[in-house]
């Protein structure tokens, strides 16, 4: 017994240990930190409070990336590499602007090697003149060779004081050429007419979903209503259309979006969506996974934990849309999955198979006894005699197995006459 805690510790312990090279990562949202040492606090907070608001304020996507190895590129290539691999910028013409800040690991924590600032869109024509000129000069303050001389505490102070000020210059630039973007309202993408959600709970689905839409360029709603049939109705899933129509959602020309109603009374829901984007990221297949994320939720009355997953699965739907790939059957379901998948491969299962072979060979040294061959070797010399030989009838098994539903769709979207698509049913 001992031996098997020994062997599974040292397993953990091993495990862990070849993790970490793998963990020296932190992603806050519009922050990346490739060394994973800065402090998270501070990282955090301006990616949400500054970056996150200002890119939502202006519909202009301001990100940073902090990388150690340019992989043989120069740093302005890396950049513009990561600018379009990762999809920044919002809108059709990808309006973003990155800031890539490259550091190398020194004896007392990093030293500077080398900054670069991409445009994307509309910030292209921005900061393209005396604008471009004070945002550089402001940077050249904080992300230069002189500015990280000391140890890790003072590059830490360093890093987050070069990112605040590049923060508060866009902020700056941006709030003297544009008006702030709409829709900004708290109610403009969920509501709640029952009471169900609390102002804080409906406050971050806002947020989010607000984050989402100026993304991706398609509003992503959620409802929730007493009965659907107040509002002259025959079923929820026309309920939803309507109201839709009603409050006028959907983003761009075409409407884009997708839109939740939850009605209370006889517990229906209906998911539909609408326009160009809405309809190819949400595919018939799509709809039936998407609503399995969020059904269980429901189910159990976590209203808040429900259309949190809903928006979760709306953002990697357009997210594999907006590569080329909808959710759909036959879908490979996009490289960020695949890259999840990957990352929890190398994070996990390679250590773990790593550290159990390893183990498997200390413990099959411990043993001195081993398997004979063949049954025969374990009869004694004098050989069996069986004194009683009898077949007694025991039970019959019968095994039910139940086959799986056929899938609501074999691929594609289907789409109405009004440019809906969507299902419905109950939670």
């Amino acid at each position: 017994m001992k031996r098997k805690i020994f062997t599974l510790l040292f397993a953990a312990v091993l495990a862990v240990f070849a993790a970490i090279p793998v963990l020296a990562f932190e992603d806050y949202g519009h922050i990346y930190d490739g060394t994973g040492r800065f402090d998270r606090a501070s990282l955090s907070s301006l990616s949400g409070d500054k970056l996150t608001a200002l890119s939502d304020r202006y519909a202009i996507e301001a990100r940073v990336d902090i990388v150690t190895d340019l992989e043989g590129r120069s740093i302005s290539e890396y950049a513009r590499l990561f600018y379009d691999q990762y999809g920044y910028g919002y809108g059709d013409t990808d309006d973003g602007i990155l800031l890539m800040v490259q550091l190398r690991p020194d004896d007392d924590g990093f030293a500077f090697g080398d900054y670069e600032v991409c445009y994307g869109g509309e910030a292209e024509t921005i900061f393209n003149g005396d604008f471009r000129d004070t945002l550089e000069t402001a940077l050249d303050i904080h992300f230069s060779p002189e500015s990280w001389t000391g140890d890790f505490a003072s590059d830490n102070e360093a890093c987050v004081a070069g990112l605040t000020a590049y923060a508060d210059v866009l902020d700056n630039i941006l709030g003297t050429v544009l008006e702030p973007a709409a829709p900004t309202a708290a109610e403009s993408f969920f509501g709640d007419d029952t009471g169900r959600l609390s102002e804080e709970e409906l406050a971050s689905l806002n947020e989010k979903a607000l984050e989402i839409s100026n993304l991706y360029q398609c509003g992503v709603y959620g409802l929730i209503v007493e009965d659907y049939r107040e509002y002259d109705q025959e079923s929820v899933y026309d309920a939803a259309k309507a109201l839709y129509k009603e409050k006028e959602f959907g983003l761009g020309g075409d409407r884009d979006g997708v839109f939740l109603l939850l009605s209370m009374a006889d517990r229906d829901y209906a998911l539909i969506a609408h326009g160009e984007k809405g309809n190819g990221a949400f595919t018939d297949y799509g709809k039936d996974e998407l609503s399995g994320e969020f059904l269980s939720d429901f189910g159990k009355d976590d209203w808040y934990g429900g259309f949190s997953s809903y928006l979760s699965g709306a953002d990697r739907f357009l997210a594999l849309y907006d590569e080329g790939e909808p959710y759909d059957v036959g879908s490979s379901a996009g490289s960020k999955a695949a890259s999840f998948l990957l990352k929890l491969f190398l994070i996990a299962v390679v250590p773990a198979a790593a550290a159990l072979v390893i183990c498997l060979f200390l413990r099959r040294s411990m043993k001195t006894a081993v398997k004979a061959v063949s049954a025969r070797d374990y009869l004694a010399d004098s050989g069996i005699r069986f004194t009683c030989r009898e077949d007694n009838f025991s039970h019959i098994t019968e095994v039910i197995t139940k086959l799986p539903e056929a899938s609501s769709s074999s691929g594609g979207t289907t789409v109405d006459s009004g440019g809906f698509s969507g299902k419905s049913g109950k939670f």
